[in-house]
């Protein structure tokens, strides 16, 4: 039944019938039309009888404002991300940390490039995923970050640990793009709706770029080209911790200076954020 809400969220709401659903849910009529008229005599659903289409029901509206209220940094940062995405063009996917996963509350997307993923995904973060977060823990929280992945020791260990300072610093990040091997196997995992309940743990993509400066970028030069896949900046809560990560789907090769640019954009996105929810910048 997830995947039933989830494909409603990807089609902004608008009415499906039950071939629609049946065909882009790949789950035979029968099954189909059971699932439906469950959410339909609970209110999660309403059809309408004039053109056989099924609708987001009452139900959801009310679950949806109790939710809001246990997630003020996500109201704030919809319009943000709508924003953004209409100036820029460029998909964006809210993550919220939660213990050693993070996971995907919210999207937008751009130029009619959809987000592989699910509202609901949990993504394992292990190094060197989750650098962002992770920056701002302290150090118990950096320790236990790195210890994740047992084999980040010594001087590795050390070089984590200076990116995650310059994260601090610039309040921002950018992430370089998957190897190539690799990204139609992992839009794959993101794409599955019946994947949604089991965290995603990207361990292939660590075998092939398990060190920090082969996926993290902070200290760029203007007149030099990067290959980007997102930039990330953060919200953080009234102890200064990060409740939400927005990142910016870029996916290309850009230079510096515009890099810089996008940083310091997401950094002053995320920062109104925080000052809308009254939250605490780290120092």
């Amino acid at each position: 039944m997830t995947a039933i809400f989830d494909l409603f969220v990807q089609t902004n709401g608008i009415g499906l019938t039950l071939s629609d659903i049946s065909k882009r849910l790949y789950v035979n009529r029968a099954s189909c039309l059971h699932a439906l008229e469950a959410l339909s005599t609970a209110g999660y659903l309403i059809r309408d009888p004039a053109d056989k289409r099924y609708y987001l029901g009452p139900a959801l509206a009310v679950a949806g404002r109790v939710a809001e209220e246990q997630f003020p940094a996500l109201i704030e940062a919809r319009a943000v991300m709508a924003r953004l995405t209409a100036e820029l063009g460029f998909s964006i996917i809210a993550f919220a940390p939660v213990g050693t996963y993070t996971r995907v509350v919210h999207y937008t997307w751009g130029e009619g490039v959809r987000p592989p993923v699910h509202i609901g995904q949990l993504l394992s973060l292990r190094p060197p995923l989750g650098s962002l977060p992770a920056a701002f823990a302290g150090e118990a929280g950096i320790d236990a970050w790195l210890a994740r992945r047992d084999t980040v020791k010594g001087a590795e260990a050390e070089a984590y640990r200076t990116k995650l300072a310059a994260i601090r610093r610039n309040r921002w990040m950018a992430e370089r793009p998957l190897p190539r091997q690799l990204i139609a196997p992992m839009q794959k995992i993101y794409a599955d709706p019946n994947a949604v309940d089991e965290p995603i743990e990207p361990d292939r993509y660590v075998v092939y770029s398990s060190r920090h400066e082969d996926h993290v970028i902070t200290d760029v030069t203007d007149d030099e080209s990067y290959d980007v896949a997102s930039v990330n900046s953060a919200v953080f809560d009234h102890r200064g911790a990060v409740v939400l990560v927005l990142s910016l789907r870029v996916e290309g090769m850009i230079d510096g200076l515009h890099l810089r640019r996008l940083g310091e954009l997401m950094r002053s996105a995320t920062d109104s954020i925080t000052e809308a929810i009254k939250g605490r910048l780290p120092s």
